[in-house]
């Protein structure tokens, strides 16, 4: 008998529906199982799922339990259970055929290259209600997949010039892992190709933090690179000093032994001066008006 298929949602708050229709769930170990199945469809060996639920007990015990459980799956699925639950002397499971989960079309999408409809899926923490190791172990899992393809969605969207789209990208993805220098790294550039550069600093500054405070360790040498050269760039250029004019030549007077400038609008130097031993360039040249100097001829300054 065809009831429909089974759908199970592993994003957020686990929930089944059989034949488009909300299925009521059961409790306790049950529907872990459930969730465990939606996992990996598919058949399972009867002692590797008893070990998984029951590590402490003895063998014969923990099978015990899990053929109690797997009844109450039965008794929850009703007339559905002939069709979607494995469950034989050998193997307990879901059968793949009819049934669709959440967490399967994500990896479908991503694999087709359909990042954004894939993470559209994404509505939750997976298996948000459950801390068992398995799930947890599951979760960590999805979180590297998730971030691999936000890596990938930012660099798409940045080298299309849809920086917006890249900058949320990236910050999901830090928000995700974040104790990870590459996710910190690739928000940091963005931010400092926007033109914002106080707050690429300021991710910088959180994630040291992290490190520092919450794992003991500080952050890697690239990392630290980057940082330092966004904030060289933050600094304002140094305004160039004019380069200093140099003294106009002197001519002394031989009686008071005073020097007067030369030059024009200077005015001329006594009878008997003669010019200084003073360097100058040629760039200098002024009319000396010394009577040793021809008296208003214009020549360089020079040296002895």
């Amino acid at each position: 008998m065809e009831t429909g298929s089974l759908g199970i949602r592993l994003f957020g708050e686990l929930t089944v529906e059989l034949g488009g229709r909300p299925l009521a769930l059961p409790a306790g170990r049950a529907r872990e199982l459930l969730a465990w199945f939606a996992l990996a469809p598919g058949p399972h060996a009867r002692g590797r799922v008893a070990g998984t639920f029951w590590p402490a007990a003895p063998e014969q015990a923990a099978r015990a339990s899990l053929r109690s459980t797997v009844w109450s799956l039965r008794a929850a699925l009703g007339e559905a259970a002939e069709e979607h639950l494995i469950a034989d002397r050998s193997c307990v499971g879901l059968r793949a055929e009819y049934l669709t989960v959440d967490l399967a079309e994500f990896a479908r999408l991503a694999e087709d290259g359909r990042p954004r409809e894939a993470m559209a899926l994404c509505r939750g923490e997976l298996l948000s209600s459950f801390d068992q190791d398995w799930a947890v172990n599951a979760r960590e899992e999805h979180q590297v997949r998730v971030a691999a393809l936000l890596a990938q969605t930012a660099q798409a969207a940045g080298e299309g010039g849809e920086l917006g789209e890249a900058l949320a990208a990236a910050g999901r993805r830090l928000a995700l892992r974040p104790y990870d220098e590459e996710a910190a790294a690739a928000l940091m550039e963005l931010l400092a190709a926007s033109g914002n550069r106080p707050a690429a600093l300021a991710v910088h500054a959180g994630l040291r933090r992290r490190l520092e405070r919450e794992l003991g360790v500080t952050e890697g040498p690239q990392l630290a690179a980057l940082a330092r050269s966004i904030r060289a760039a933050d600094r304002p250029a140094p305004t160039p000093r004019p380069h200093p004019r140099p003294h106009p030549p002197r001519c002394w007077d031989a009686r008071r032994k005073s020097p007067h400038l030369t030059g024009p609008g200077n005015r001329p130097n006594r009878a008997g001066a003669r010019c200084s031993p003073w360097r100058a360039t040629a760039a200098w040249a002024r009319p000396c008006w010394s009577p040793s100097c021809g008296g208003g001829s214009t020549r360089a300054a020079s040296g002895p």
